[in-house]
């Protein structure tokens, strides 16, 4: 992985084709976002459970930094190109046509789509466990409705 591009982003602006559905890189403006030293694509930060992709770092033919992702044990690779400049980082993602991007442009006939992204700090979670329900005296995490009844002593 290239040192440059790893670490949290935050996606600041997509820029694609209006009306139309497009298989592009994974993310939406304000999700977090994280390429790992170990190859990794992660997407949605806050959530329990991010979306996970595979990732590696190539250069393309026209000598831009690039990089593809793709979910484990399936077929398709989404291929793009990228640019940092200070903390930020412009990618071009090929979309439906399959080919890598030759330049950072939108482009709508050949489907490629533009996404700005920050450097970010690592994201606090969404998630938090809430509490479940009325809990027995003594701190168990057994829910007091399933507490059982004390037998009455017959006379």
């Amino acid at each position: 992985m290239d040192p440059e591009l790893i670490g949290v982003w935050v996606i600041r602006d997509v820029d694609m084709i209006e009306d139309t559905v497009v298989s592009t890189l994974a993310g939406l403006p304000g999700e977090h976002v994280e390429f790992t030293a170990d190859g990794r694509y992660v997407v949605d930060l806050k959530q329990k459970n991010p979306c996970d992709y595979l990732c590696r770092t190539l250069q393309s033919n026209e000598g831009h930094p690039a990089f593809d992702t793709w979910i484990e044990n399936m077929d398709g690779v989404t291929e793009s190109i990228y640019q940092i400049e200070g903390n930020a980082l412009t990618i071009c993602t090929a979309g439906d046509e399959k080919k890598r991007p030759t330049k950072l442009i939108r482009n709508d006939k050949k489907r490629w789509c533009m996404m700005v992204l920050e450097r970010a700090e690592h994201p606090k979670r969404k998630y938090r466990r809430g509490k479940t329900g009325v809990t027995l005296k003594r701190g168990s995490l057994i829910p007091a409705e399933f507490k059982m009844k004390k037998k009455k002593k017959k006379k």
